[in-house]
């Protein structure tokens, strides 16, 4: 739960809509282009059976970026 990949930061509107979904039903409706946005690529990771792996995928994009924009 604590965790950078498993971080997002949403406006009230859409954090009610996603809460009344499961992930994979939520991110259907989200192009590709706005999932690379938010670090998601991997549609397949959004499974239950796939949580762990989603975050530390995401984790990964999270500190990649930010190295790469911190020049490190």
């Amino acid at each position: 739960m604590n965790d950078i990949g498993n971080m997002a930061f949403l406006g009230k509107l859409r954090n009610i809509r996603k809460s009344n979904q499961l992930p994979w039903e939520y991110f259907e409706e989200v192009s590709d282009d706005d999932l690379d946005r938010d670090f998601l690529v991997d549609r397949k990771l959004l499974a239950d059976d796939k949580f762990e792996d989603f975050v530390i995928s995401r984790r990964q994009r999270i500190i990649d970026k930010v190295t790469e924009f911190l020049s490190l």
